[in-house]
């Protein structure tokens, strides 16, 4: 079956359409549009609706003292002023001048802190939810983006909040208690500027609204025709900051037609998901976090691995190399990518962003994303690939690429099927293992003062070499992803199969590094230090444990 590249275009000019604000009526119309398409074709919808906590920014006001005004974007999560007026004195503070680890502020957290930025309004290039907490801690009254790349006027926004999805009871303090406000990086320069030439003092005001709301997504299902309950999740996220036209109703456009093409498969000996998220803009990655949540046991068993689809089709967007697979899919990923494209690749570093809601469970990703801008393109902003009308109003269908987006589709289509309709789906395990056995070894001798990994190597060279004896009809997909979901949850997060690690770059074994590096030049307290070795420790455990769960899939307790 061909797939249906012009769909494409013509679902776009609909879904760009309507500016879609978390919880609007345009986010609601073009939902009903996406419904009405696939119940028009025969595909099983269901609507699902979730309560959850979203940072809804609104208008916010900046001044100088004199009253010039400076342009500027209230972020998400961002508490109000409520139309109060407040004042504060300039302090810059470079992007280092934060910490970067969660984990170590979470560790001297209670610990009495100097309060250098008492009554300031911080000034930085840093976007991390942890500077603000720190800024926070330290005294600011408010914190201020300076946009720190590119020449563009436009003002990106954007949402500060360190916690995923809807925040434990124990995350609720880590959430932004001081206003934040982004600005470009001309204005920026130029209030760096006056700063150098002595005091400068900034009034503000915000009006933000932080609580909960209920947010509708849809779930089109598209079933095995061999009656098997395992299914591959696709997903792309429905809200936008305007009309997003590439951020992401080419994301939703390409989904759309996915749906539609795999439902017209004569054979599927496996079945798809689909949903179209919301509360990803203002909420954290609210949508896809609650439908975690709510579909536990049934994705845990179920899910062969999910998709996610997030501006693809941009302008320019000729680089296919950044492939976000995980180990067990990278082989499907990179032929895929090589057969539509030519190009070659791989992801160096775990992805935790892009909706990617379903790792604390141990589900493996084929792509999180696809296109996206080369280094050389003069459309990117910074030194990440988006571009410089993301999350802005200038996000409109004539910075889409119709070509682009068209091989985006095709990426997406031919994996989709090689997993839907192909003889044997299922994930490389024996490439998982080989993949994990290099970082705990690397971990092994990076930290062999601070912790003893070698009991945990020693545990998973074992289990490796039990599964490398195994003859194939004794590796059912079953079993295959029993054993995928703990070798996942080993490499990509440190928190339980039922919660979410916070939303920030990680790394391979999250709960080793993050605790092990600061510790390899430890400058904090006595206290913090011996709270961070603790959770090395656990971490460990939580190793074992996960190994332990391996034996038993296994039947080799």
């Amino acid at each position: 079956m061909r797939f249906p590249f012009d769909e494409v275009e013509r679902h776009l000019a609909v879904i760009a359409s309507h500016h879609r604000r978390t919880c609007g009526e345009g986010e609601a119309a073009a939902r009903a549009y996406i419904a009405d398409v696939l119940g028009n074709a025969g595909v099983n919808v269901r609507r699902l609706r979730h309560k959850v906590l979203l940072g809804l920014p609104g208008r916010g006001t900046l001044h100088y003292a004199d009253g010039a005004e400076i342009p500027c974007r209230v972020w998400g999560f961002s508490p109000s002023t409520d139309g109060a007026i407040r004042e504060g004195r300039a302090a810059w503070v470079p992007e280092n001048g934060f910490g970067a680890n969660p984990l170590v502020f979470m560790a001297e957290r209670s610990l009495p802190r100097e309060r250098d930025l008492d009554g300031t309004v911080v000034v930085t290039e840093s976007s991390s939810p942890l500077a603000v907490l720190e800024a926070q801690a330290r005294g600011a009254v408010a914190f201020v983006i300076r946009w720190p790349y590119g020449d563009e006027r436009q003002i990106h926004e954007s949402g500060i909040c360190l916690p995923w999805g809807i925040p434990l009871p124990e995350e609720m303090p880590l959430l932004t208690g001081i206003p934040v406000i982004a600005i470009n990086r001309a204005d920026g320069i130029e209030l760096e500027s006056r700063m150098r030439t002595g005091d400068v003092r900034l009034r503000f005001s915000v009006e933000a609204e932080r609580g909960v709301r209920e947010i509708e997504q849809i779930e089109a299902t598209i079933p095995s025709t061999e009656d098997d309950p395992r299914f591959l999740l696709a997903g792309s996220h429905l809200d936008a900051k305007h009309y997003g036209a590439t951020d992401n109703a080419t994301g939703c456009a390409l989904t759309l037609a996915l749906a539609l093409h795999t439902a017209s498969l004569p054979r599927r000996r496996y079945g798809l998901r689909v949903c179209w998220w919301s509360g990803h803009e203002y909420g954290k990655y609210a949508g896809s976090s609650a439908y975690a949540s709510l579909h536990f046991l049934d994705l845990y068993r179920n899910c062969i691995a999910t998709v996610n689809a997030d501006m693809p089709g941009l302008r320019g967007a000729m680089d296919f190399s950044r492939i976000t697979a995980g180990p067990d899919f990278l082989a499907l990923a990179q032929k895929v990518v090589r057969d539509v494209t030519g190009q070659t690749g791989r992801w160096p570093d775990p992805v935790r962003a892009w909706d990617q809601s379903f790792q604390n469970m141990g589900l493996s990703t084929l792509f999180a994303w696809g296109s996206t801008l080369p280094g050389s393109s003069p459309d990117r902003t910074g030194k990440g690939f988006m571009s410089w009308w993301w999350h802005t109003e200038d996000d409109l269908l004539q910075y889409h690429d119709p070509a682009i987006l068209a091989t985006d589709a095709e990426v997406y289509a031919r994996a989709t099927e090689a997993l839907v309709s192909g003889d044997d789906p299922s994930p490389d395990v024996a490439a998982l293992f080989g993949f994990l056995l290099d970082r705990l070894t690397s971990a092994c001798g990076r930290y062999a003062r601070i912790a003893d990994l070698r009991g945990v190597l020693g545990e998973y060279r074992d289990l490796a070499s039990l599964w490398g004896g195994l003859p194939s009809p004794e590796r059912p997909v079953g079993l295959r992803l029993a054993v995928v979901r703990k070798l996942n949850q080993a490499l990509y997060v440190r928190c339980p199969a039922y919660g979410q690690d916070p939303g920030c770059a990680q790394g391979w074994l999250p709960g080793i590094v993050m605790a092990g590096d600061p510790l390899l030049d430890w400058k904090g307290s006595a206290e913090g230090r011996l709270v961070l070795e603790g959770y090395v420790g656990s971490q460990i455990n939580r190793l074992c444990s996960l190994a332990e769960d391996i034996r038993h899939i296994l039947g080799n307790p």
